[in-house]
């Protein structure tokens, strides 16, 4: 791996609640595998990005049946209204799903939000919407992890 340089121009995913300091292979947060939250520092930006690709595949996989963006210019301006920490250039879906991550709470009409919650998911409460695609989320990681990275799947990281 090469050294990146602090001008890296591909941001974190990192949300600030990393349980990777607690042993977890892969962080209930970003979902980022420890090494990777670990290495994130040394890492290139081309490396950076197939981490950022890999995560954003899978969260358009499990949004995408979930959620439909209806309106991206009410999105962003809901984003930037309610203080949601998020890159324009960032896939549509991205952007819903920081939405929800953060502010599911304090939404009453998705439609406010420039969103359409799709059948069947729109009978349950955003909170639980949202919990549910964390869950998802985590589990495919999880799963990714160990099928490509066993040997750092099963150890906790010290």
């Amino acid at each position: 791996m090469s050294s990146s340089s602090s001008s890296s121009t591909v941001a974190t995913p990192c949300v600030g609640v990393c349980s990777t300091v607690y042993g977890d292979a892969v962080c209930r947060g970003c979902k980022r595998f420890a090494f990777e939250v670990i290495r994130w520092n040394t890492y290139a930006d081309p490396e950076k990005a197939a981490v950022v690709a890999r995560l954003d595949s899978l969260l358009e996989r499990i949004l995408g049946a979930r959620v439909e963006v209806i309106d991206e210019a009410l999105l962003d301006a809901e984003l930037r209204r309610r203080a949601v920490r998020f890159s324009p250039g960032r896939p549509l879906l991205h952007r819903a799903g920081e939405l929800l991550r953060v502010r599911a709470d304090a939404i009453q009409d998705p439609a406010d939000c420039g969103l359409r919650i799709l059948p069947p998911w729109d009978r349950l409460p955003l909170t639980r919407l949202r919990d549910a695609i964390e869950e998802e989320l985590l589990a495919l990681s999880e799963a990714h992890l160990q099928r490509f990275f066993p040997a750092d799947a099963g150890e906790p990281v010290r």
